[in-house]
């Protein structure tokens, strides 16, 4: 998508994972969401918030980490943001369909 290859042009112009120097796919950031039924909304949504390359970078670098409230009863344990992070990882570093 367009998007997605503004994101990677942003990137690259910001240096960081996707400035050339190797270990990435060339498809980066340029992958299918596989549909589950009626979710092809959520899809779109995953896929406008990866072409945002400062936050695509934050959990993608595993910056996120360091902000993870695993303590929280009432939240999700950081199991939500470690989701977030290897999906972006899969799109951006990994096979073109996810």
């Amino acid at each position: 998508s367009s998007a997605a290859a503004a994101g990677s042009a942003a990137a690259a112009e910001e240096g960081g994972p996707l400035d050339g120097s190797g270990g990435v796919p060339e498809h980066s950031g340029k992958v299918g969401l596989s549909n589950l039924g009626n979710t092809c909304f959520m899809a779109s949504m995953l896929q406008s918030l990866a072409a945002v390359a400062p936050l695509r970078e934050y959990f993608t670098s595993g910056a996120y980490e360091r902000e993870l409230n695993a303590e929280n009863r009432d939240g999700t344990q950081g199991q939500l943001a470690r989701s977030y992070a290897a999906l972006m990882r899969q799109m951006w570093f990994g096979p073109s369909s996810v």
